[in-house]
């Protein structure tokens, strides 16, 4: 592995993420969720309620974080008395692989329940857990969600298996079927991965062999790269940095920053069995997650210009 200056070294670390005050970090093991004090990195408390951990969410006041399993099972705890809120799960019949989100008010979660061969998008009230149906997406797949404060939009990546093409649903809160805008690419049919930069207002698109940064309407490519490699291993996640001057593409065995500007790959740590890696959001810290170990390290210590 290559050598790099970092903050704070932990052991297996499956997810590893700061909150967006950047008060509290998670961290995830096979079988602990644990949280830490952003300040100086000390274990604050751990839970053990969700046994294998999968997924793991903020509320957007940081004063909530959310876990949950692969067959769909969720725990939330308070951050201000560290302590667990509730638990829920949505289905007995079902898995729940998708990425999840809070509600704008931080009062339900917006999560995608797979029921073969359809996903639906459902609505978990966090006080009462109980979760209606908000929209069934038949032969589809709904695995990317994210929302934009800014704009009050939730964007849902789906995959249509009859027409073997992916396209995206920005969707303004709260939800209505008459007021739901669908954006397909006659570019690119099929992607890994697809993030939305709101601050530079771009897609980054990796399709598995190329990047993109395309127009907000896909329809426009602004700069594509080839990226291929057998040494980085399998593509495991993509996400934009806050300010949009960077992309990180986590593989298995490597995680690289690549910059916006010409899509030219500006750093990269060679580890093993990577998981997870992002910026925070304020662009104070740059984390990496993997099986073996997870990494808080200084921005200014990797890319002393920003």
């Amino acid at each position: 592995m290559n050598e790099f200056k970092y903050l704070k070294k932990f052991k297996s670390s499956y997810e590893l993420t700061l909150s967006s005050d950047e008060k509290h970090l998670c961290r995830t093991t096979r079988r602990k969720t644990i949280i830490y004090s952003a300040g100086n990195f000390g274990q604050v408390v751990s839970f053990d309620d969700i046994k294998d951990p999968g997924d793991i969410a903020f509320s957007h006041d940081s004063k909530l974080l959310a876990v949950k399993d692969a067959l769909g099972k969720y725990s939330v705890y308070d951050l201000e008395r560290y302590s667990p809120r509730s638990t829920f799960k949505i289905s007995n019949n079902g898995s729940q692989d998708g990425k999840f989100v809070f509600s704008p008010d931080n009062k339900s979660i917006i999560s995608v329940f797979t029921s073969l061969p359809d996903d639906i998008i459902v609505n978990t009230d966090l006080e009462t857990n109980k979760t209606i149906e908000i929209r069934r997406f038949n032969n589809c797949v709904v695995y990317f969600i994210s929302y934009t404060p800014e704009e009050n939009i939730y964007l849902f990546s789906v995959f249509d298996r009859e027409k073997d093409k992916d396209y995206l649903i920005r969707w303004q809160y709260p939800f209505r079927n008459d007021i739901d805008e669908i954006i397909c690419s006659d570019k690119i049919n099929r992607w890994y991965y697809i993030d939305y930069c709101k601050t530079k207002k771009f897609y980054a698109v990796y399709t598995g062999e190329k990047i993109f940064l395309m127009s907000e309407n896909l329809q426009s490519v602004i700069i594509s790269k080839d990226i291929k490699d057998k040494t980085n291993g399998y593509n495991v996640g993509m996400n934009c940095s806050e300010d949009g001057r960077y992309i990180v593409l986590t593989f298995s065995e490597c995680v690289k920053i690549i910059s916006t500007s010409n899509l030219e790959t500006i750093r990269e740590f060679k580890m093993p069995y990577c998981h997870r890696s992002e910026f925070s959001k304020k662009m104070n810290y740059f984390l990496i997650g993997t099986w073996e170990q997870g990494y808080v390290i200084n921005v200014s210590d990797i890319l002393p210009d920003c």
